[in-house]
């Protein structure tokens, strides 16, 4: 069982599952994967909710939302005004959506803001971009700090698509099936 869970560890997926098992009696499941996200990704910023809501007031145009999960959870859920962003994405994919973002606005954003489920495939994402980056550029990338579970455990509003298509915005603290489309363990993260 442990190369089982060593291998998918490789894929990313133990990360996320050898954690919640290994806590599902004792401390906050979501702090303990946010806290290894943020060990596992050293070299990029890293922002709370408290601290995204602190730089964003009265300057949401300053910021680009970018959602790095698949499709059918960012029609599960998402933040109002994200983009999604396939987490398998090449890094020339990622350029060309923040370039016709920018293309169709005024005044370019300075900061762009990755999410996911809790913020693993953001990192990583956010690491491969600044592997690209041949010249800084005058953007702050950011990972949200546990991804979608954090903004809705912390009451923050989603939206939905509904049958008709539709998006509809639900208050947070939504059961775990508005927020992911998957499994009971993933809903051990929400409050």
């Amino acid at each position: 069982m442990i190369d089982t869970l060593r291998v998918i560890y490789r894929n990313g997926i133990w990360f996320f599952s050898g954690l919640l098992l290994s806590n599902i009696v004792s401390g906050n499941p979501l702090d303990m994967v946010m806290e290894n996200v943020k060990n596992k990704f050293p070299g990029i910023d890293h922002i709370s909710i408290e601290r995204w809501a602190e730089l964003s007031k009265n300057q949401l145009d300053d910021w680009l939302i970018i959602d790095v999960r698949k499709t059918e959870e960012y029609q599960k859920s998402h933040i109002a005004g994200a983009i999604l962003v396939s987490p398998d994405a090449s890094v020339e994919k990622v350029n060309t959506v923040i370039a016709q973002y920018f293309s169709s606005k005024k005044k370019k954003p300075s900061n762009i803001l990755f999410y996911c489920s809790v913020g693993y495939r953001s990192s990583a994402l956010i690491v491969r971009l600044q592997k690209s980056m041949s010249s800084p550029r005058d953007l702050r990338l950011y990972n949200l700090e546990g991804g979608i579970f954090s903004w809705a455990n912390n009451g923050l509003p989603v939206s939905i698509k509904d049958e008709q298509g539709n998006n509809i915005h639900i208050e947070g603290g939504s059961p775990a099936d508005v927020i992911h489309p998957y499994n009971w363990l993933w809903g051990r993260l929400l409050d």
